[in-house]
């Protein structure tokens, strides 16, 4: 799970025992000295409810 600039969330989970491929666009390059989402686990309090 990632946090969106905002009070978005975003992430997906495989369910299943096969590979998935998930294919991302991006409309602009990371800027590592700013970056700009947060990462936590699915299980995270501190994602909304």
């Amino acid at each position: 799970m990632f946090r969106i600039p905002g009070l978005y969330w975003h992430g997906f989970g495989v369910v299943g025992d096969e590979n998935a491929t998930m294919i991302y666009f991006a409309n602009g390059l990371y800027e590592y000295d700013s970056p700009d989402e947060v990462r936590s686990p699915p299980d995270t309090v501190d994602i909304p409810g």
